[in-house]
């Protein structure tokens, strides 16, 4: 009971800051858009546990989440309760965040950075408090980046139970890609949180055509 009372808690605090973002950054008039829906994106049962494959054109990948017990949350189409654990998937279109006022491209991890900047300050703004954001660059197993960042839910947001926001994010296409999990008093340690994060992250697998589902799922025995 305790633990579906701290989901909840988080579902609530996710559904605060997804209202909270802006349709513009910078006052640019750029849509910023969520997670695709349905059926760009396919979530299929594995004998691992779920494997997430998104046909978007110019974006498709498929990412797998690992667990005994994975299953969808509502809100949003990629949340999902893992093990207990709070997951969830969202996309962004990366244009917002990819030019400097001089029209010179930015890096990926210049990108992940202002699009970092850009989501704790609405954080911030819903809150009316600042946050300490803790981050730094890693490196996927293809030598491309990636930025963890997370900071502890500060006490004037009311969540108690709620330790720390945790977050993975990563350039694909033309999206970035960001993952976030929840300390919360269920789980004894973060390392726990960052272990389900960088286990999902490493699942990623990019592709430059349409992914066939048959082709790519180990169903369950």
């Amino acid at each position: 009971m305790k633990s579906l009372l701290l989901l909840l808690i988080i579902l609530a605090f996710c559904g605060i800051t997804a209202f909270a973002q802006p349709k513009t950054v910078d006052s640019k008039k750029i849509m910023v858009t969520a997670a695709a829906e349905p059926p760009v994106i396919e979530k299929i049962k594995t004998a691992k546990g779920m494997l997430v494959i998104s046909n978007e054109p110019g974006n498709y990948f498929s990412i797998e989440i690992k667990g005994k017990n994975v299953s969808s949350l509502p809100g949003a189409p990629l949340r999902f309760r893992v093990d207990g654990k709070y997951l969830e998937i969202t996309l962004h279109d990366k244009a917002p965040f990819s030019s400097k006022t001089d029209k010179i491209p930015l890096t990926d991890l210049e990108v992940l950075e202002a699009h970092r900047q850009w989501y704790s300050d609405q954080i911030e703004k819903t809150f009316g408090v600042k946050l300490r954001v803790e981050s730094s660059p890693l490196k996927l197993f293809d030598d491309r980046d990636v930025l963890a960042w997370s900071f502890p839910m500060p006490s004037e947001a009311g969540y108690k139970h709620l330790k720390r926001q945790v977050y993975r994010s990563f350039v694909n296409g033309d999206q970035v890609l960001l993952l976030n999990s929840a300390w919360t008093d269920e789980v004894a340690e973060l390392k726990v949180i960052n272990q389900l994060l960088w286990d999902t992250l490493r699942t990623l697998k990019v592709s430059d055509k349409p992914i066939r589902v048959e082709a790519t799922v180990a169903k369950p025995k």
